[in-house]
């Protein structure tokens, strides 16, 4: 996924997609970062410090480099080094010319110990064009020089036109006109397409055929080149505008977009809050039969308390009733009955003096004299303990007897 990102970024960055490229750019480092993926840090970093370079943001540029240098150090990656000496150099090419030497010169000697030759051509055109444009024209061809013996062993066209243009340069600065010119159709030959190595090949023909004197070389040279410029100048205009076209169609369809998407967003806040009013009605609706039922069953509570405390009452009543007709009634038979038992008392005793009995109805009357005075004294305790029944019950008793 970061190789894709940081690939879809290097599109974005060959179409001048400065903002598209930093943005995939930055997700590939965030992901290389989360796998503690070293190697692929630094190319992203890399990737990133190349365009602040194209948006001439030194700074930030220079900033993004280094990060990647301490990382290829710190992994004694020699390729990566080399790589951010190269970089590093087009940034103080800018900045700082001296620096801009020693990076490129540092990358030289980086690729020569790899054995990797194009590299080490790469660095060493680099190094002669610092010190071309330092107008150093003594250390300039040397490093051409050897940059296009190496470029020819790797054979690559557009390599050996960059060398071969530069080293023009260098000899028509040199005044060496006839070799400048040489040097020129050899760069024209090798590469063709790239219109920067054309147009300057044409320019040092325009100017070398004047000081050699081929004026009408010299005006044919100078046609083919505003010709050249002109299409290039048309070709850039169609280009923009086409540029234009695209960017405005893809902002259209990002404005699209993003407009169905906060429609889409608006839909979701809208459902969320009718979802929520919904849940918040469904729960006072619970609540307040929460509580009618709380309230009614409060109600039969109280109505069963009411009741339970009617009943309480009643049954109170009754036995306050009870017990005032168990008084009256343990008084009555105290008052009335003991009366008269004590009365059959007195008189039974006589009946035993008067009278003549036989034994038996003697034995029977001291009987009957003995549960006499054994009911008088339960009749008294009872009366003082409001005991009707069991006086009832004995008085029973004793009338039986």
């Amino acid at each position: 996924m970061a190789n894709a990102h940081m690939n879809k970024g290097t599109i974005y960055k060959m179409q001048d997609m400065h903002a598209e490229a930093l943005k995939e750019y930055l997700k590939a480092l965030q992901l290389f970062e989360k796998e503690g993926h070293d190697v692929g840090r630094g190319m992203v970093l890399g990737n990133i410090s190349h365009v602040y370079l194209q948006l001439r943001n030194f700074e930030k540029a220079e900033k993004y480099l280094k990060e990647s240098e301490a990382i290829a150090i710190k992994s004694n990656d020699k390729e990566a080094l080399g790589s951010v000496a190269i970089a590093l150099t087009n940034i103080y090419q800018e900045t700082d010319m001296p620096k801009a030497i020693a990076y490129a010169s540092r990358a030289a000697d980086i690729y020569h110990q790899l054995g990797n030759k194009y590299s080490e051509a790469v660095a060493l055109y680099i190094l002669g064009r610092c010190y071309q444009e330092s107008g150093n024209y003594q250390q300039a061809p040397y490093y051409t020089e050897q940059g296009l013996v190496l470029a020819k062993e790797v054979n690559y066209p557009n390599l050996l036109a960059q060398l071969y243009v530069n080293l023009s340069n260098v000899r028509y600065h040199q005044k060496k006109y006839q070799e400048s010119e040489t040097l020129a159709l050899a760069a024209k030959s090798k590469d063709s397409t790239n219109l920067e190595i054309k147009h300057n090949a044409l320019l040092n023909q325009v100017r070398n055929n004047m000081y050699l004197g081929n004026f009408e070389q010299s005006a044919k040279y100078l046609d083919e080149y505003t010709a050249s410029i002109q299409q290039l100048a048309t070709d850039e205009y169609q280009g923009s505008i086409s540029n234009l076209e695209a960017k405005y169609e893809t902002e259209k369809k990002e404005l699209q977009i993003n407009a169905l998407e906060k429609q889409r967003q608006l839909y979701i806040w809208l459902g969320v809050a009718i979802a929520g009013g919904l849940l918040v009605a469904l729960a006072f609706a619970y609540i307040r039969y929460r509580l009618a039922v709380s309230k009614r069953k409060l109600a039969e509570e109280e109505s069963h308390r009411l009741e339970q405390e009617k009943q309480l009452v009643a049954v109170q009543a009754t036995l306050d009733g009870e017990a005032a007709e168990r008084s009256r009634l343990a008084k009555d038979l105290h008052d009335g009955l003991g009366g008269m038992l004590s009365a059959v008392k007195m008189n039974l005793p006589q009946m035993n003096g008067d009278a003549i009995l036989e034994a038996m109805d003697v034995t029977r009357l001291q009987t009957a004299l003995g549960m006499l005075d054994d009911s008088i004294q339960e009749l008294r305790r009872g009366s003082s303990s409001h005991d009707a029944r069991i006086l009832i019950t004995l008085w029973t008793k004793s009338i039986s007897i």
